[in-house]
């Protein structure tokens, strides 16, 4: 895996992913055991370490449903990154809410395309919603 360079990826059996990259939903696929999660994990380290230094400021939302993942990333995570707050997490088995993303509210068939679009946009909203509240956390709350 790497960072920012281009290569041939067939040629060099070589995965590449830029800046511009990560501005998007990134979707990992592979077969059991092939390192999805030990490659998430890099890359959110890689980010951790960016947004640290300055470099590539960033926030990343990481959904883990079975929860091993998440608490090996927190285990890996700079005490910098955790005494400043910038790591939000939710234990599903301790909290008062459960989202499932997948699940549509009661609908006509032939109005499932307007019910995922306004599903998809209420979820959209949450996440900006959320990552305002983490931006006013790092700025203080000033407009900078």
């Amino acid at each position: 895996m790497e960072y920012g360079n281009t290569t041939n990826s067939v040629k060099n059996n070589k995965s590449v992913l830029g800046p511009e990259d990560l501005s998007r939903h990134i979707y990992v696929l592979a077969a059991s055991g092939s390192g999805k999660s030990s490659f998430i994990r890099t890359l959110y380290k890689h980010l951790e370490h960016a947004n640290l230094n300055d470099t590539f400021p960033n926030a990343s939302v990481y959904i883990d449903v079975k929860d091993e993942d998440a608490k090996l990333f927190l285990r890996q995570c700079d005490q910098k990154t955790i005494e400043n707050n910038n790591v939000v997490y939710l234990d599903i088995n301790h909290t008062d809410f459960a989202i499932n993303l997948l699940e549509l509210p009661p609908h006509n068939q032939k109005n499932r395309d307007a019910v995922v679009s306004r599903m998809v946009g209420h979820i959209m909203e949450m996440f900006k919603e959320f990552y305002s509240q983490q931006t006013d956390l790092c700025t203080d709350g000033k407009n900078t």
